[in-house]
C-alpha cells in the first residue's frame, strides 16, 4: 500500500506538470514512489546526491565540506539578522561616525 503522504506528493507533482505522469512516461509508479521515498540530499556545493547515512552529510565528499569552511571563513557567506539591542546599535552608529571623520580627515 502507498503511503497517503507519497500520494500526496505525487498529486501535488502532477498539478504542477501535467505531462510528467502522463501515460507517454515509461516509469511506472512503482518507480516514482521509490524515488520520492528516497533518503538523499543533494551537496550545496556541487548539487550531487548525498545518502543520509553517508559520514560527509550533508556534503558529498570532504572537498565540498573544506570548500564550504573556506566560504564561511572567508566571509562570503554571512547570516545576517536585525540588531534589537541598543547599546550595540549606538556602539555601530559611533564607529561609522568615527569612520566618516577618519575618512575625512584622510582627504585633507
Amino acid at each position: 500500500m502507498v503511503p497517503p503522504k507519497i500520494v500526496r506528493l505525487l498529486d501535488r507533482q502532477k498539478q504542477f506538470n501535467p505531462h510528467s505522469y502522463g501515460e507517454s512516461q515509461n516509469t511506472d509508479l512503482s518507480s516514482k514512489i521509490e524515488m520520492a521515498t528516497q533518503k538523499t540530499l543533494h551537496c550545496p556545493i556541487c548539487r550531487k546526491d548525498v545518502a543520509l547515512d553517508d559520514p560527509n552529510v550533508p556534503f558529498c565528499s570532504d572537498r565540498c565540506r573544506v570548500i564550504d569552511l573556506g566560504k564561511w571563513a572567508s566571509g562570503e557567506y554571512k547570516i545576517t539578522s536585525p540588531i534589537l539591542d541598543p547599546d550595540v546599535l549606538a556602539d555601530l552608529d559611533n564607529a561609522q561616525l568615527r569612520k566618516l571623520n577618519e575618512d575625512t580627515d584622510d582627504d585633507d
